[in-house]
């Protein structure tokens, strides 16, 4: 299983091809700063949420691995594009608040507000689709057989 302290060490990163018993594909990577660098292996995991546990400075999430599988680069080339895309989306945005602020004058606190805000916007859309491959899944059985495109069913 994965662990991690501090953001260092290994994680699960991915959900690629739900089934309707609410597994799906993961990579295991090696990550510094929650940020995946070097990917390990692949599984088809169950994630059972009713065991997760939080604490104040974060949580532990609890998998059944059901099977090890090879490693799937089309995931891990996802997760890869999409850190890139965040990292591009949070510094343009960041930059563009800065920018802002020089211009007109605005308020020191926007600098920090409106990159949070803005930075959850990849997050909010990454979970809606997520959500709506799993509702296929759990209708139609798996991704396979819903006939849902590569973006719905290889989520990151």
């Amino acid at each position: 299983m994965p662990t991690s302290i501090n953001g260092i060490g290994t994680r699960f990163y991915g959900a690629a091809s739900p089934q309707a018993d609410g597994s799906v594909i993961t990579t295991k990577w090696f990550a510094v700063i929650f940020i995946p660098l070097i990917p390990l292996s692949s599984y088809r995991v169950k994630r059972h949420t009713h065991r997760d546990r939080f604490w104040i400075f974060g949580h532990s999430a609890s998998y059944s691995i059901i099977k090890k599988l090879p490693i799937q680069w089309r995931q891990v080339l996802k997760t890869y594009s999409f850190a890139l895309f965040f990292a591009v989306w949070l510094g343009t945005v960041c930059l563009g608040s800065g920018l802002a602020i020089d211009k007109w004058q605005l308020p020191l606190w926007v600098i920090g507000v409106v990159p949070l805000i803005l930075g959850t916007v990849p997050f909010i859309a990454l979970e809606i689709i997520r959500a709506k491959a799993m509702k296929h899944a759990r209708s139609y059985g798996s991704a396979e057989e819903a006939h849902l495109t590569d973006s719905d069913s290889a989520i990151l």
